[in-house]
């Protein structure tokens, strides 16, 4: 019998195939110590500081990739991987997080395999931006714990709302202005949305416009409707570009006429665009600022796949990387317990006026169209970003550091950041009292 050729053991191979892993990994290391940055090649994301991770190009096979960045030492580094980009210019979701290398994904209903390249980028904590990462310099983390703190006495409001999307922005809206003693609104800001509801960003955008307006006149706060601007007609296409609008032209003038000592509260129940274009075109405005921010679910909740915060990724690191004071209320696994019933809405609030009965009617159309029957209740939660600013014992709440949205819709935290105020538990019952006792006046 010839000896011909026999295949290795497979000890050999786990041998040759761990000698390769360490080799690759040193080459990674010396080339993020070098921190070289690539020049911009067509179609990678603005703003990613990519480095020569050329060594990665030895690793073919998927299998290989996901090992490898489980064991090459990556080290209170916070690596982002950006969507990958076809030959043709398309984008491939499900290969968003690989490192630079060239691989075959079948991604095309035909089943043919394209070849893809992948950009991995490894972003510092800060915003790349060296004038938005001075900004935060600049504003100590003493000033932003002292805004943080619940507001004394009557505060200045602007309201971000993509008020068509759903039935809850309506209550937070009427909310707000029937909290006088405690609140003054100076401005609405329609936000983009993209849903059932709406054909596309800027139409969810437009039709919000016209909700507040129609709420407005139902209120009989006409006298409102000249302080209703329209927000972004698209999502941020990148987190150094801002949209332009004259919402958010207006909070910049806004925030920026006022004093130090008198930050402008800036209640956000939508995707943040207009709020993210607002500081990409002024970043001194995070000085002089609050944002209170519902979006996201809780940091223990599986994902981060909330409507409010998977729209627009890119305006939610802005916001988040730019120092700006941010109170969350996370949705799922929070204020997801502030729900309300048909039988409820019904006893407290029908035939009060003309604002709780389209209040009621608008919930039950929504109910209907979303194929609830039977026992069923629905959240109205964006209510309670506007009960924040009213009552101390409406809420539990911590210190905790800024989390880092992904575009995987994960939280990743940065610990070595600044703090914001988390929101960790509500009291239903109290906000609702409250709630009910002034919508019905």
């Amino acid at each position: 019998m010839g000896l011909g050729k026999f295949k290795k053991p497979a000890f050999t191979r786990i041998g040759e195939f761990r000698k390769r892993l360490i080799k690759i990994s040193r080459r990674l290391r010396n080339s993020l110590e070098e921190r070289e940055v690539l020049k911009r090649e067509p179609g990678r994301p603005k703003g990613a500081n990519l480095f020569p991770v050329g060594a990665l190009s030895l690793v073919k096979n998927v299998a290989v990739l996901r090992f490898f960045c489980a064991v090459s030492g990556w080290k209170n580094q916070v690596p982002t991987f950006f969507k990958a980009r076809q030959e043709k210019g398309s984008l491939s979701p499900a290969c968003e997080w690989f490192p630079q290398t060239k691989a075959l994904v079948r991604s095309n209903e035909d089943g043919k395999a394209q070849k893809v390249r992948i950009y991995a980028a490894y972003r510092v904590s800060q915003l790349s931006n060296k004038n938005k990462e001075r900004k935060v310099n600049e504003m100590t983390e003493e000033k932003r714990l002292e805004r943080l703190r619940k507001p004394k006495g009557r505060v200045d409001v602007v309201l971000d709302t993509d008020m068509y999307n759903e039935i809850d922005d309506q209550f937070a809206l009427a909310y707000l202005l029937r909290s006088e003693e405690k609140l003054d609104l100076q401005a609405v800001y329609a936000a983009p949305f993209f849903n059932h509801r709406s054909t596309s960003p800027a139409d969810g955008m437009e039709k919000s416009y016209e909700e507040i307006h129609k709420v407005l006149r139902l209120m009989e706060k006409q006298e409102y409707c000249g302080r209703v601007l329209k927000g972004s007609s698209r999502y941020l296409p990148s987190e150094e570009e801002p949209v332009d609008s004259p919402a958010a032209r207006d909070l910049v003038a806004r925030v920026m006429e006022r004093n130090d000592d008198n930050p402008l509260y800036v209640v956000a129940i939508g995707a943040i665009t207009n709020i993210a274009s607002a500081i990409l075109m002024e970043p001194g405005i995070i000085e002089k600022m609050v944002v209170v921010w519902l979006g996201g679910n809780a940091r223990e909740w599986k994902d981060d796949r909330e409507f409010n915060a998977l729209q627009d990724v890119a305006a939610d690191r802005v916001v988040f990387g730019s120092g700006v004071p941010v109170v969350q209320l996370p949705c799922m696994g929070v204020v997801s317990a502030f729900s309300t019933t048909g039988p409820e809405l019904e006893y407290w609030l029908r035939g009060k006026n003309k604002l709780c009965d389209y209040l009621i009617d608008n919930t039950l159309e929504e109910v209907q169209l979303c194929g609830q029957s039977g026992c069923w209740s629905r959240v109205i939660w964006d209510v309670t970003a506007v009960a924040w600013l009213l009552d101390e014992s409406f809420m539990e709440e911590r210190y905790e550091h800024r989390p880092i949205p992904q575009y995987d819709h994960k939280w990743s935290v940065d610990r070595t950041g600044h703090f914001i105020k988390y929101v960790y538990g509500i009291n239903r019952d109290r906000i609702f009292a409250d709630l009910f006792q002034k919508l019905s006046k």
